[in-house]
């Protein structure tokens, strides 16, 4: 734990203000990015994917408390960011490695 809290922020219990009625075992997640300022939440949940398009008064709330914050699937963010995140296309588990000649 120690090691996660140096490259990380650790938040024992951020504020409740997001209810989510449909899945509340999600509401935690968007309770960190509230309090982080989070930019994007990863998750292939099909609840979270739906709020920033969704017309309900959730999707509302979701978008007047995180206007900027992408809602992206793993696939979605792997294509999206495959540039910034020089993703190695060979098999997983497979490091790449390169031959010298002498």
């Amino acid at each position: 734990m120690r090691r996660l809290r140096f490259i990380g922020e650790y938040i024992r219990s951020p504020n409740r203000r997001f209810a989510l009625p449909r899945d509340p075992r999600d509401e935690k997640l968007i309770e960190l990015a509230i309090a982080l300022g989070a930019t994007h939440i990863v998750s292939d949940d099909r609840d979270l994917l739906d709020l920033p398009t969704s017309r309900a008064a959730v999707g509302r709330r979701f978008r007047q408390l995180l206007p900027r914050v992408q809602v992206l699937s793993a696939g979605e963010l792997l294509r999206s960011h495959a540039k910034w995140l020089k993703v190695n296309r060979s098999a997983p588990g497979t490091p790449r490695r390169r031959h010298r000649q002498h």
